[in-house]
């Protein structure tokens, strides 16, 4: 519960406000509320480190991705060719998925974890 985020697309703003722990997810630095105008959430594998403690998401390789914007979301899919490589989204006929301008915020999630309404 303490790392549940969410997004609410914002009309006034084109803004995604972030939310975590049911409370506004602030810079730590300036006070502000979080508000990037892309969130992308990245589908990818996801396991636990053999420390027991962290998390381990695959992302390298291919997947899928769910890409908000101006209050629409496109399914896309992402891949990077390698650990140095740019992420690359690209939409349903394989086309480079163009982004607006401002802040993106990736979210890497595993499959099944995320819901949105449309």
């Amino acid at each position: 519960p303490l790392y549940n985020t969410s997004y609410t697309y914002d009309i006034a703003t084109k803004t995604y406000p972030r939310v975590m722990a049911n409370r506004p997810h602030v810079d730590e630095v300036s006070g502000k509320q979080i508000v990037p105008s892309v969130v992308i959430g990245l589908v990818t594998e996801y396991g636990i480190d053999p420390n027991g403690i962290h998390s381990v998401y695959h992302t390298t390789g291919t997947g899928k991705a769910l890409v908000f914007q101006e209050g629409t979301v496109v399914e896309a899919t992402w891949s990077k060719a390698s650990e140095t490589a740019s992420l690359e989204f690209t939409d349903a006929t394989g086309n480079p998925l163009g982004l607006v301008p401002g802040q993106t915020w990736i979210t890497v999630i595993p499959d099944g974890r995320i819901t949105y309404t449309p």
